[in-house]
């Protein structure tokens, strides 16, 4: 269902967007609702969350054009199942060609998204190297039983051809954050901060780049920071 929305949302509305164009509270209210029918004849209905805001986003910020966007999400192919060991319930799931990872919401999380996109744009554009997720855009899958999906396709950070023998979910935090007995036994694990602590890897990045990497981190987190309070 959502490889048939996106793809055919993209084909179905135009997306105008200039150099010029301002975010504002009109442009994140908007939403698009579809309707579409699968194969087997089953209906379900499409919301898209602040269109013309995402298609900012990924075009002008992030180097997307809606033509890749749609052949990444939209293939036949099935999406791949990323093994996460997130406590929050979400599911994850890579795109075919593991460009996008597509990660579903708690409706509240979803209102929290929509009530920061202005700043989280505003922060794009002063800090267009900013290390924060790249968030493509936001959706709704509502099936006709009536079940509600909500979700965000965000670039995927693991878009790379070298290989790689570990995987770290980091957040910067010691409260119970290493990895389970059993997600140690899965094939690809994903670690966490207290596995990295004991591993003993380092990361040598160079006087200036570590400190332009610091100077970003911080003016990341402050936005996070700032956000955590608006939303209590």
């Amino acid at each position: 269902m959502i490889r048939t929305g996106i793809r055919n949302v993209l084909e179905k509305h135009s997306l105008n967007t200039s150099n010029n164009y301002e975010v504002n509270q009109t442009s994140i209210e908007e939403c698009w609702v579809d309707t579409f029918t699968l194969k087997n004849d089953q209906t379900f209905s499409f919301k898209t969350y602040a269109p013309t805001v995402f298609a900012k986003l990924r075009r002008m910020m992030f180097g997307i054009e809606d033509e890749s966007y749609a052949k990444s999400l939209g293939s036949d192919k099935q999406y791949l199942d990323f093994q996460s060991n997130s406590k929050s319930g979400q599911f994850f799931f890579f795109s075919d060609d593991e460009f996008y990872i597509l990660k579903t919401l708690a409706p509240r999380e979803c209102r929290w998204m929509k009530a920061m996109l202005k700043e989280y744009v505003d922060h794009f554009e002063s800090y267009p190297k900013s290390l924060l997720c790249k968030i493509c855009g936001m959706y709704r899958v509502k099936q006709s039983n009536g079940n509600k999906t909500h979700l965000i396709v965000m670039r995927s950070t693991f878009d790379t051809i070298l290989p790689m023998s570990k995987k770290f979910d980091l957040k910067g935090s010691t409260v119970g954050r290493a990895a389970s007995d059993h997600d140690l036994k899965k094939l690809s694990p994903v670690l966490k901060d207290l596995d990295l602590e004991a591993s003993g890897i380092k990361l040598y990045f160079g006087s200036s780049q570590g400190k332009a990497i610091l100077e970003q981190l911080n003016k990341d987190t402050q936005l996070l920071r700032s956000e955590e309070h608006t939303s209590e």
